[in-house]
C-alpha cells in the first residue's frame, strides 16, 4: 500500500486546506455577538421542605452516572466541585456510580471505590454520607430515591437536579455499564423513565419542581426532551452537540448561590465556554438555557408546519423541505449513516428556506424559548434546541414512536417520506442519468461531467462525486472499490460536474511528516462557512485485544486555514462521548467499501485487521497523500432525490492519474 503515499505530506485537516497551527484559535459567541444571548429574568426558586441542614441558596443534586468509559473525566468535575465546596448558599450533593477497569484510584481524600456512594462535596474534600454498594443507575426508582434523600436531607431555597455521564437526545441518558447482559448492551433512562423517576422523585420529596435540569452531557438540548420534561423544572439546561470530555467547569458555580434561575444558568454556560477556549475544544460546543415554560409554544409551532404541508404536499413543498434538511446544522453526524444520529438544529433547518408553511414560527418560538446559548465558530448555527429529523425511512429508528408530544412531527416525517418516494401525490420521480464520462483527467486534477434526463433534473436534492482506489491498489484481491471521501457536485440545469485532485486523507503515527506507520481514512468536510469548517472521520475504537470494537468519530474544526480543535469521540450503550482512550487500546480507521463499483451500495469496512491500526493512547498525526502516477483510481457520481433514490454512475477500472 506504500505505492499511494506521498512522503511530502502537509499537515492538512483536509484536501487543500492546510493546518498552519495546532491549537485554540477561535472563541464561541452567543448570537448577539457577545457570548450569548440574554434573557428574561428568570424566578424566585421553588420553595423546598423545610429541614434542620437547609441553607438559604441552591441545593445542586448531581446524579453522576460514571459507571463508564467516562469515568476519569467525572474524577476531574468532583475535584472542580470541591473548588467551590458546600457552604451556606450552594452545596454539591453527588451520588456517584464509579466503574470497574476504568480510571480508578483515588478521589481527594476518598479511596479507591466501584460502588455507588453519595457525597458532600466539602471545599477541598469528599464527604462520604452513604455507600449503596452496587446499584443500577438507569433505574427510575434509584434516581427518584436519590431525588427524594436529597432534597429532604439538604433542603434549600433552589434545586438544580444536574445528570452527569453520556446522552443520546431523545434515546435518553446514562448508560450504566455494569448492568450490561448479553447482547442487551447497558441500560439508560429514557425519556419515559427519566419521566418516572423525576416525577416519582419530586412527590416523594414534596417539591412542586426544580429550578433547572441539566444535563452535563452529550446531545440532549432537543425539543423532545425539553417537551418531556418541561413539568418537572422551569429551565433546561443542555448542549445539542457532543460535549468535549471536560464537560462543565464545576468552579463556574462559585459565587451563584444568591443568583435566580437564569443567572446561575448562564454562568454556568460562560463557565463553560471559558473552560472550553482553554482547553482548545469550542470550535464545536454548544450550550444553551431553555424556559420551558415556552416549550409547548414551539411544539404547536411544529405542529402547525405539519398541518401547513399536509399529508399529500405537493413536489415542490417536498424538495424545499429535502434541500432544508439537507443543508440544516447536524449535530453528531456522520460519514456512515447508520452511525449518524440525525439530530439538526431547529431554527438553522427552518431557516435554509423561507417558503416552508410555518417555519418563520417555528424559529420565533425557538428564540423565545431559549434564554441563553453559546457555540463555537463551527456551530455558529446553532440556536439551542435540535430536532429529530431522519433523511429517509430506512433512517428511521422505530423507538422515536414512543417519544411523548411529538406525534405531529412524527405525522409530518411520514408525509415527507411518502412524499419524496413518489408515494403521495408530489409522484417527485427519480433523478437519472443520460450520459457521463470524464471530461478532463491532468496531472493535477480529474473531471467527471455528466447529464441528468431532462424530466427528472428537478427532482435533484443533492449530487457528490465520491473518490477512491480500486482494491488491488491497498492489497485486497478482489474487484472492488476503496472510498477514502466525498465532495459536492455542481448542478447546473442538466449537467452535474465534479473535479477531484487527486488527493485521500491519511492518518499516520507517530505523524504525517515522517510516519512509521499510516492509514488512510474516510473524511467529509462540511464547510460551515468560507473558511470554517469540519471535517468528520469515521474509526473504530478496540479497548483491548479481542474485545468487540466500538464506533468511534474524530472531527476535526478548522477556521482560516488553521486547526482550532481535534476531538475523539466514542459510542456507550446508546449515547455519544469524548473518548479517553487506555493503555493497550487501538484505533483504526474506517473507509468505504463498494463489492461491485457499479452498485451504490457502500459498506463501510476498518482499513486494517484487528490488532493492527495505531496507538490510541499516543497522537494520531493528520494529513494528505496524493495518488501516484499509474494509480488505478475510482470515481462515482450520485444525484439523488429526497428519498435518497437516485442515479449512479463511476468511471470502472481503467481510470489512472497520469
Amino acid at each position: 500500500m506504500t505505492r499511494l503515499f506521498s512522503r511530502s505530506l502537509a499537515l492538512l485537516v483536509a484536501a487543500g486546506v492546510a493546518m498552519a497551527s495546532v491549537g485554540c484559535g477561535s472563541s464561541s459567541s452567543g448570537s448577539d455577538g457577545t457570548g450569548g444571548t440574554t434573557g428574561p429574568t428568570g424566578p424566585t426558586g421553588t420553595t423546598g421542605p423545610t429541614g434542620t441542614t437547609g441553607n438559604q441558596g441552591w441545593t445542586v443534586l448531581v446524579y453522576m452516572t460514571a459507571d463508564t468509559n467516562h469515568e476519569g473525566d467525572g474524577h476531574k468535575d468532583l475535584r472542580e466541585m470541591s473548588t467551590v465546596g458546600s457552604g451556606t448558599d450552594l452545596r454539591f450533593v453527588v451520588q456517584v456510580d464509579r466503574a470497574i477497569g476504568e480510571a480508578g484510584g483515588s478521589i481527594l481524600n476518598l479511596p479507591d471505590f466501584t460502588t455507588t456512594k453519595r457525597i458532600l462535596v466539602q471545599n477541598g474534600s469528599l464527604q462520604e454520607i452513604q455507600d449503596l454498594g452496587e446499584v443500577n443507575m438507569a433505574d427510575p426508582a434509584v434516581l427518584a430515591d436519590f431525588i427524594s434523600w436529597g432534597v429532604r436531607t439538604y433542603p434549600g431555597q433552589r434545586y438544580f437536579l444536574d445528570f452527569w455521564d453520556h446522552g443520546g437526545g431523545w434515546r435518553g441518558f446514562g448508560w450504566d455499564d455494569s448492568t450490561i447482559t448479553g447482547t442487551s448492551g447497558a441500560q439508560n433512562l429514557t425519556l419515559a423513565k427519566l419521566n418516572t423517576g423525576i416525577q416519582n422523585g419530586l412527590a416523594a420529596a414534596g417539591l412542586a419542581k426544580f429550578d433547572i435540569i441539566g444535563f452535563d452531557a452529550c446531545l440532549m438540548a432537543t425539543v423532545e426532551v425539553a417537551n418531556a420534561l418541561k413539568g418537572y423544572a422551569s429551565y433546561l439546561l443542555a448542549s445539542e452537540e457532543v460535549e468535549p470530555g471536560h464537560g462543565w467547569d464545576y468552579a463556574a458555580f462559585a459565587g451563584g448561590g444568591p443568583l435566580d434561575a437564569v443567572a446561575l444558568g448562564r454562568k454556568v454556560i460562560d463557565g463553560f465556554k471559558a473552560q472550553a477556549t482553554a482547553e482548545g475544544t469550542v470550535a464545536n460546543v454548544t450550550l444553551s438555557l431553555v424556559d420551558n415554560s415556552k416549550v409547548a409554544a414551539v411544539v404547536t409551532a411544529l405542529g402547525a408546519v405539519q398541518a401547513g404541508y399536509g399529508t399529500t404536499p405537493t413536489t415542490t413543498a417536498t424538495n424545499t423541505v429535502a434541500i432544508a434538511r439537507a443543508g440544516a446544522l447536524a449535530f453528531a453526524d456522520n460519514p456512515d449513516p447508520s452511525q449518524a444520529y440525525n439530530l439538526v438544529d431547529l431554527d438553522n433547518l427552518f431557516g435554509q428556506s423561507g417558503t416552508i408553511t410555518g417555519g418563520a414560527d417555528v424559529r420565533t418560538a425557538v428564540a423565545a424559548a431559549v434564554v441563553y446559548h453559546v457555540e463555537g465558530a463551527a456551530k455558529a448555527a446553532a440556536r439551542g434546541l435540535a430536532v429529530y429529523f431522519p433523511p429517509t425511512q430506512a433512517s428511521y429508528l422505530a423507538d422515536y414512536t414512543n417519544v411523548p408530544g411529538m406525534d405531529a412531527w412524527r405525522t409530518f416525517l411520514q408525509s415527507y417520506w411518502t412524499a419524496s418516494t413518489g408515494g403521495g401525490s408530489a409522484a417527485g420521480g427519480t433523478p437519472s442519468f443520460t450520459a457521463a464520462g470524464i471530461s478532463s483527467n491532468t496531472h493535477t486534477s480529474v473531471t467527471v461531467g455528466a447529464t441528468l434526463s431532462a424530466q427528472s433534473s428537478a427532482s435533484v436534492v443533492s449530487a457528490f462525486l465520491v473518490y477512491g482506489v480500486m482494491e488491488r491498489e491497498v492489497g485486497g484481491s478482489g474487484t472492488g472499490a476503496v472510498i477514502f471521501g466525498d465532495q459536492p457536485a455542481d448542478v447546473s440545469g442538466t449537467s452535474v460536474s465534479s473535479t477531484w485532485d487527486w488527493s485521500v486523507f491519511a492518518l499516520c503515527q507517530p505523524n504525517c511528516t515522517n510516519p512509521t506507520y499510516h492509514e488512510f481514512a474516510y473524511v467529509s468536510i462540511q464547510m460551515r462557512s468560507a473558511s470554517v469548517g469540519e471535517a468528520y472521520i469515521p474509526m473504530l475504537y478496540d479497548p483491548a485485544a479481542g474485545a468487540t470494537p466500538v464506533e468511534a468519530l474524530r472531527v476535526i474544526a478548522f477556521s482560516n486555514g488553521s486547526l482550532v480543535s481535534d476531538t475523539l469521540y466514542a459510542a456507550s450503550g446508546g449515547g455519544l462521548a469524548a473518548l479517553n482512550p487506555v493503555a493497550g487500546s487501538r484505533l483504526r480507521a474506517k473507509v468505504g467499501y463498494l463489492a461491485d463499483p457499479s452498485v451504490y451500495s457502500v459498506q463501510w469496512i476498518p482499513y486494517s485487521s484487528p490488532g493492527q491500526g495505531f496507538d490510541a493512547a499516543q497522537a494520531v498525526g493528520i494529513g494528505q497523500a496524493t495518488l501516484t502516477t499509474g494509480t488505478l483510481a475510482f470515481l462515482g457520481m450520485r444525484a439523488e432525490n429526497a428519498a435518497g433514490q437516485g442515479d449512479w454512475v463511476y468511471t470502472g477500472s481503467g481510470l489512472t492519474r497520469p
